[in-house]
């Protein structure tokens, strides 16, 4: 069984048993919005791939999940599904990330789903305007936090690039290409970006390879015309590391002593790579990670 298969699998097992609270490292009562509509479009999109019925069934159940709670009469957009607290940060008490959630939305709708297209319209509504050239800071990924999560900003740009490719939304697309130039602000002059910024833009803690790959995807999507490309592409190959004699990682944390090997950031890199050095090539927003 290949990997993808066994995952596949592995997941709607899960979802068979009722269970949605897919996060062993956190309290079993916390269920992360952002991490249902992931599952969701993985296998909306894996199982148009294999036309297997009960993969796309699955990944459609997920969605009517996410519809739920969504807000419908102007009560606050909530990113964790449950009643257990933990500290606010951008991904239990931001709504910015959320708007990647558009993904899976247009990918029902695509599908058939004829509730989901109201449903992406609704979240966009619910998570505000995650970026305003006139506020200091410009972008806000947790409400009254003292730094910006770049990660959390791509996450909105992607969504809001997806929408605006899928729904043929234009300002949805200005808005993520906006959003991807000030992200481009803060580059590090070793071509990288942070994790974090302060209010003010200055970096807050070391380089992040994910946002690095983000970035890259991004700037090569809306066309946004930055500046650093070439050095930010350097930067992303300098941090493969070779898995085994199977093929490279990318490693999360740049010069860091713990030499973390990330899924999501090797995931974005290969977008990433392929936009910058194919002639020509280009991302359906249906296939984008």
């Amino acid at each position: 069984m290949s990997e993808p298969e066994r995952a596949s699998r592995w997941l709607t097992s899960i979802l068979a048993d009722g269970r949605i609270d897919c996060r062993p490292d956190k309290p079993t009562s916390t269920v992360y919005l952002f991490d249902l509509g992931m599952i969701a479009q993985g296998l909306l999109r894996y199982g148009t791939y294999r036309e297997d019925a009960e993969l796309i069934e699955s990944g459609l159940k997920l969605v009517r999940t996410i519809r739920q709670a969504l807000p419908h009469g102007g009560e606050p957009l909530a990113p964790i599904i449950g009643a257990h607290r933990l500290p606010p940060t951008w991904s239990t008490a931001g709504t910015a990330h959320l708007l990647k959630l558009l993904l899976p939305l247009l990918t029902a709708a695509r599908l058939g789903d004829e509730a989901s297209l109201p449903a992406a319209h609704r979240l966009i509504t619910a998570a505000g305007t995650p970026f305003a050239p006139d506020r200091t800071p410009e972008v806000i990924t947790c409400p009254g936090a003292d730094v910006v999560s770049l990660h959390a900003a791509c996450y909105a740009a992607e969504g809001l690039w997806a929408f605006g490719a899928g729904a043929e939304d234009t300002e949805s697309a200005v808005l993520a290409r906006r959003i991807t130039r000030w992200v481009w602000g803060h580059q590090l002059a070793g071509g990288g970006f942070p994790g974090f910024v302060s209010r003010d833009g200055r970096p807050a803690g070391g380089p992040q390879s994910d946002v690095l790959a983000q970035a890259i995807r991004l700037a090569h999507l809306t066309q946004a015309q930055v500046d650093g490309l070439d050095r930010a592409v350097d930067a992303l190959t300098a941090s493969a590391a070779a898995v085994d004699g199977e093929g490279i990682a990318i490693v999360y944390s740049p010069g860091s002593a713990a030499r973390h090997l990330n899924t999501w950031a090797s995931m974005f890199a290969a977008q990433a790579l392929d936009l910058h050095e194919i002639a020509g090539h280009r991302i359906d927003w249906p296939d984008f990670v």
